[in-house]
């Protein structure tokens, strides 16, 4: 297995982390947990590192934490029982860290790499212009013809994909896409194939563009009938090593980390899955790595791991 960009992770004082710790890290990282025990939190405090804080403001507007005037307040990402005002997410191995102060100032510093193409998919999917940059990035090469024969895991009859435009209510050119399928001669808007395709669909964009870098993905499930699940996996653990991507996922779905459990143990690379278990004791919130084989153990003996 090619070393990992991060292999460990530590927050401290960042929104509902006190002091967290992970110290060993996958290649496919799935973050489960009961509700508000920060999982998506993780996956923003992930982003800030990758971004050195960049993205704070982004990420305080997304949940309406601003002052009257949209001036992001950024003392909400501050752990509100940490007795320091700064918030600090770093991973030893890559040397490379993030820290948002309240007074609105960001610094961080990089070792001998950087992010140049990690990918944040929110739960309601990948925004419209990462879509159009992403497909850009693959349009008319071998890659977009792998996107087309993967999309066939949930539309097997489908022959390609294609962005068209249109303008927006402010007369902008959005690209959105079309799907032609066999025994059809008009395309069709991939949304009128249901949820599945659609983040399916992201997902695939968003691996081919991370090379060498981060993806991440909230409730990774959304739109997902169970029994597509493993195919899923399969395909992201296979993309995620042969282009060197980590990937950090959270999902509430039972399904889903079961799906994740049978692909991770038919790998061949130990270790290329972990699961990433978020818990409460007390005020504060731990991680527990959970690796194939113990997630195994707890699957076939139906434990909760979430």
């Amino acid at each position: 297995m090619s070393e990992l960009l991060l292999d460990s992770l530590e927050i401290k004082g960042y929104r509902c982390f006190e002091h967290l710790t992970i110290e060993k890290l996958g290649r496919v990282n799935l973050i489960v947990g009961k509700n508000n025990v920060g999982k998506t939190a993780l996956l923003e405090a992930l982003l800030l590192l990758v971004t050195r804080g960049s993205i704070a403001d982004v990420i305080l507007q997304r949940r309406g934490e601003e002052y009257n005037d949209g001036t992001p307040y950024l003392s909400n990402l501050i752990n509100r029982i940490s007795t320091t005002k700064e918030a600090l997410v770093r991973s030893d191995h890559s040397k490379y860290y993030s820290l948002a102060f309240t007074n609105r100032s960001f610094e961080g510093k990089a070792g001998d790499f950087k992010f140049q193409n990690h990918i944040f998919i929110e739960t309601g999917g990948m925004n419209s212009t990462v879509v159009r940059k992403c497909w850009e990035n693959i349009e008319l090469t071998t890659i977009e013809d792998e996107v087309n024969e993967a999309m066939k895991l949930i539309l097997p009859n489908l022959l390609r994909i294609r962005l068209k435009d249109f303008e927006d209510e402010e007369f902008k050119i959005i690209k959105i896409p079309f799907v032609q399928v066999k025994d059809f001669n008009k395309p069709l808007p991939l949304k009128s194939f249901g949820d599945g395709l659609s983040r399916l669909f992201g997902i695939l964009l968003a691996l081919v563009n991370c090379k060498n870098s981060i993806f991440l993905i909230d409730e990774i499930e959304n739109g997902f009938h169970y029994s597509i699940l493993p195919k899923v996996w399969k395909l992201i653990f296979k993309t995620a090593k042969d282009l060197n991507v980590q990937v950090f996922a959270t999902t509430h779905s039972k399904d889903c980390y079961k799906a994740f459990n049978e692909v991770a143990n038919a790998n061949d690379e130990k270790d290329d899955g972990m699961l990433i278990r978020l818990e409460r004791q007390g005020e504060k919130i731990i991680a527990k790595t959970i690796n194939e084989e113990r997630l195994a153990l707890a699957v076939n003996h139906d434990v909760e791991v979430r």
